[in-house]
């Protein structure tokens, strides 16, 4: 993962910290575990999504795959060969309230 990042940022040896605003419309991702084997390759692993952009991409395991966002792995939803998902910015914003 740290060698995509490393990569996709244009081989830069260090990645300076860019705050954005939260009325910014993009969107971060990595691929937490790339899988990458003598049967399986890794084309794509991060990169930035803007509007009107999106991610499709569609399952090639066939059983035990999921996907999920955030981290949270009980929010997973069964991904499997054949299954397709579309990723890109939300038309409506959440707002995150504290206590």
């Amino acid at each position: 993962m740290a060698n995509s990042i490393h990569k996709t940022f244009h081989g830069q040896q260090e990645f300076p910290y860019e705050a954005f605003s939260r009325e910014e419309k993009k969107l971060v991702f990595v691929v937490r575990e790339p899988f990458l084997s003598k049967s399986s390759q890794i084309g794509l692993t991060s990169g930035v999504l803007f509007q009107a952009e999106e991610l499709i991409i569609e399952s090639q395991m066939p059983q035990n795959g999921i996907i999920f966002s955030d981290g949270i792995l009980s929010d997973y939803m069964s991904f499997n060969s054949g299954n397709i998902v579309s990723i890109r910015i939300a038309d409506e914003t959440a707002k995150l309230v504290m206590p």
